[in-house]
């Protein structure tokens, strides 16, 4: 195909497929604008096994993905709909839609898939992951909250359970795994939500975490824990700024160690020498090398060399 046929067909996709994403969220949740600073069950989760501020800054200034992105983004979908294909139609209620009150700010809960009798109701909640063994923490604690708003809305004489079907559209693994309500951790959720209110309101200053994301975060440089004004290192820097640290220490252990046992050996007269593992260390002798002297063909053809002098970027780490 020619270039500029596969860039109009390209933008063309690309144009519906926006469109099309802003109508569903539009039919899902009506006010957009006004669902972005409404405490859902999705921001408790992401806020207590993630960063509360990447949620403010998602809400206040966000920042428009790109196509790829946006197909990334879709997985989650493809999961719902293939696991909305366990259930009969008749029996099951879809992204049902949970509405409570905290503090006199609206909170929000969507359901993935309730079925349900008289007695018993089931709540499942699709995740979309690569490691379907693990449950995390954000996933328990969307759910738990899911759990909570439901049970004060149908009240103490049904009993709601709750469970999260991990899938990998990728390779078809699926797990099913049975969450238990804990009173304690939905009292944790609502102490988030009430922090959510107030960080959306203005009220409360956004609180950055570092996680193991921030360096693919879109509101990284700006960042207050991880940015440009930031001083304290992640967690995953502070191991590998450990691991440079102990690397030099032993570089220039061994390099003192190899002189060592070169002296050693040479005033004994040593060719040969082993030590308890059977490890040989033989001296080769003494060798001559050839090398370019760089500093005097820079002093006696300087022209030459700044004509050959090729400049690339470069960054110098020093560890302190």
């Amino acid at each position: 195909m020619e270039e500029y046929k596969k860039q109009a067909m390209l933008q063309y996709f690309e144009k519906n497929f926006r469109e099309n994403i802003e109508e569903e969220q539009l039919l899902q949740f009506e006010d957009m604008e006004k669902y972005k600073v409404t405490v859902s069950a999705s921001k408790i989760g992401a806020a207590i096994g993630g960063c509360p501020y990447k949620l403010y800054m998602e809400a206040k200034h966000p920042i428009q993905h790109s196509f790829k992105q946006l197909r990334i983004f879709q997985r989650g979908h493809i999961g719902e709909q293939t696991i909305g294909k366990f259930f009969k139609k008749d029996s099951v209620k879809k992204q049902l839609k949970i509405i409570n009150e905290l503090n006199n700010e609206p909170m929000v809960a969507h359901l993935d898939f309730l079925l349900g009798d008289s007695k018993k109701h089931r709540i499942f909640e699709v995740k979309t992951t690569e490691d379907v063994k693990t449950v995390q923490e954000n996933w328990k604690a969307q759910i738990i909250f899911q759990m909570g708003m439901y049970m004060e809305e149908v009240g103490p004489d049904v009993e709601v359970e709750g469970y999260i079907i991990a899938t990998n559209v990728q390779n078809g693994e699926l797990e099913i795994h049975e969450i238990e309500f804990d009173d304690e951790f939905f009292g944790l959720c609502l102490i988030q939500a009430e922090y959510l209110q107030d960080m959306f309101a203005g009220r409360r200053k956004p609180i950055a975490i570092i996680q193991h994301y921030c360096s693919s975060c879109q509101y990284k440089m700006e960042c207050p824990a991880a940015g440009l004004l930031a001083t304290q290192a992640t967690e995953s820097i502070k191991k590998d700024l450990e691991i440079i640290k102990n690397a030099a220490v032993v570089k220039k252990e061994a390099e003192q160690a190899k002189k060592r046992v070169t002296e050693h050996m040479v005033n004994f007269g040593q060719s040969k020498i082993k030590d308890d593992y059977s490890r040989t260390v033989a001296m080769l002798g003494e060798t001559s090398t050839s090398r370019f002297d760089l500093e005097r063909f820079k002093e006696c053809h300087p022209e030459l060399y700044k004509e050959f002098l090729k400049e690339t970027p470069s960054y110098r780490l020093n560890v302190i």
